[in-house]
């Protein structure tokens, strides 16, 4: 089975396109688009060049690919657009499968780690409405779910607006922000800012 994953720029803002092709449950091949259009971090592109790269890899066509993954199974407007865009640049669209954007990232970072069990976290700024998913996951039962928090209560909202905070660019400059991690000042005081409650 080949299945293509892709994230890409089918609604204005969605950052680092980019695709994926496994093939018989092997990673063939992954890249950003960034890396063949040369600009850093673009937002709203689609993955053009980034699926032709993968299918050259894998030596297959698109008509080859089974199913076509996507996070935003929450947008029902979403495959439409998809399908749209690849076979206007493809001439085919594959069978589309939505995933669950916290979903992508816990089975992203589970499966390529090689452990047998893992708990596994996702805690980011937002994506289909969750901000955070926590999940048990194992090779015999898959990923389970345990609990998740909505979009209001996201961390990385809170570190975006700490980045824009301290002067940096809250939508591009959060890696400068985690490299100069290491030389923070402990005195600093941001309890008016952010600060621990009851309930979390």
């Amino acid at each position: 089975m080949n299945i293509l994953g892709i994230h890409s720029g089918v609604t204005i803002g969605q950052h680092d396109p980019g695709a994926a092709l496994i093939m018989d449950g092997k990673i063939v091949a992954v890249i950003e688009e960034e890396r063949l259009i040369r600009i850093k971090s673009p937002r709203a592109y689609l993955p053009i060049r980034s699926i032709a790269a993968c299918l050259k890899e894998g030596g297959i066509s698109i008509k080859d690919v089974d199913i076509l993954a996507h996070p935003g199974e929450t947008y029902e407007d979403m495959p439409a657009r998809i399908q749209s865009y690849m076979r206007h640049y493809f001439g085919h669209c594959p069978e589309i499968r939505m995933i669950n954007h916290q979903m992508a990232h816990l089975a992203s970072a589970y499966y390529c780690s090689g452990f047998e069990d893992a708990m596994c976290i996702s805690w980011d700024a937002y994506g289909d409405r969750l901000s955070a998913s926590f999940a048990t996951a194992s090779r015999s039962d898959g990923i389970k779910v345990m609990e998740t928090r909505d979009s209001e209560h996201s961390l990385g909202n809170f570190y975006a607006a700490l980045t824009s905070y301290i002067g940096f660019d809250a939508g591009e400059d959060e890696f400068k922000v985690m490299g100069l991690a290491p030389y923070g000042n402990k005195r600093i005081d941001l309890s008016r800012f952010i600060r621990p409650s009851n309930d979390g």
